[in-house]
């Protein structure tokens, strides 16, 4: 499986002009491809030699890459003025490595013509990926004043000889819940630190339209921070009770048809379901979808739908009572295991 991590990279004032030529060039020639497309009206054939070398050999197939995506991009808006980004590069391994000095150093070149050595801020986490796995590409991008580098690299999924199974029902109020087929229970995340965040985040943004200021305050980060947060938590707790494939509702055609209902527009499920994925994915963990009706309100006991008003559920056929969402991780948990396998 491939994987990427992101580390800075501290570029001194001659560097810094390189790279800055490096990401206008790679700019100018996405731009050139991009106007043959929208002359054609469709994705054509461009050779290599079309590209300019201004551009490192290797980033050639990723500007036309990227002009296929900002082609496609306009089209869909009907050739409205949208915003394309394309401050990047790319380099794949033949021309970058990283230098292991007293501190380590990224070395990169444009095909043996010149070649700029770079200062990074490593940690042990990076230099094990450099020591230990097959690197696969690097992409260089400018994200405001800073420069950032992304480095993918291959990893072999772990082998998991685990025979538990576990549902877990992803929600707004509560963030996560996780049923395993021993019998353990455990809830993931708050709700309202959540919410409390995006009350904040309006808060900001109104007060920012009443004086005029066009400045946009932004809590992603922290956001992303949180998902990334209740992902771990829940892979650990799936390692620490022998599971080998965890069942997740699909949600997106349910959020999709919920858009504007309170509280889904703002609704992270996607990112944290991808979160989940790919650290499942290097624990060896299945991930399987299961179909999302009814989840919440079927009873696991008698299986009859009952409408649920709070929290807490009651089934007026048997009497079963239970919390809402432990109630939907039992029913994902217990749904049929023919569904589509998401590695």
């Amino acid at each position: 499986m491939y994987l990427t991590t992101i580390f800075r990279i501290l570029p001194k004032a001659e560097e810094l002009k390189a790279l800055e030529s490096l990401i206008y060039n790679f700019d100018v020639e996405v731009n050139k491809v991009l106007l043959k497309y929208l002359g054609q009206d469709s994705i054509v054939d461009v050779r290599f030699l079309e590209i300019k070398n201004t551009v490192p050999w290797d980033s050639k197939i990723e500007v036309i890459k990227q002009a296929s995506l900002n082609f496609k991009l306009i089209k869909k808006n009907e050739h409205k003025l949208i915003k394309l980004n394309n401050l990047f590069c790319v380099w794949t391994p033949r021309n970058f490595r990283f230098l292991n000095n007293q501190e380590t150093q990224l070395l990169i070149q444009n095909r043996g013509r010149s070649s700029c050595i770079l200062d990074i801020n490593s940690n042990d986490y990076l230099r094990n990926v450099i020591d230990s796995h097959r690197l696969f590409s690097l992409k260089i991008k400018k994200r405001g004043r800073k420069w950032i580098g992304l480095l993918t690299y291959y990893q072999e999924p772990k082998e998991n000889t685990f025979k538990n199974t576990m549902g877990v029902d992803l929600g707004i109020k509560v963030p996560a819940v996780a049923v395993t087929s021993t019998g353990k229970v455990r809830f993931f995340g708050n709700g309202r630190q959540i919410k409390f965040i995006h009350r904040q985040q309006r808060k900001k943004l109104k007060q920012n339209k009443d004086k005029g200021n066009k400045k946009n305050y932004s809590w992603k980060n922290k956001l992303k921070a949180i998902d990334h947060k209740i992902s771990r938590e829940i892979i650990d707790f799936a390692i620490q009770e022998q599971v080998k494939v965890i069942k997740l509702e699909n949600l997106n055609r349910l959020q999709k048809r919920n858009s504007k209902v309170k509280g889904v527009p703002t609704w992270s499920y996607s990112r944290l379901l991808s979160y989940i994925k790919y650290k499942a994915r290097k624990e060896g963990i299945i991930i399987k979808l299961i179909d999302e009706r009814y989840t919440s309100k079927r009873c696991p006991s008698c299986k009859t739908i009952n409408n649920v008003y709070d929290r807490n559920y009651f089934c007026f056929h048997c009497g079963y009572k239970n919390h809402r969402d432990i109630v939907g991780a039992l029913n994902i948990l217990n749904a049929n295991l023919s569904q589509k396998t998401c590695l």
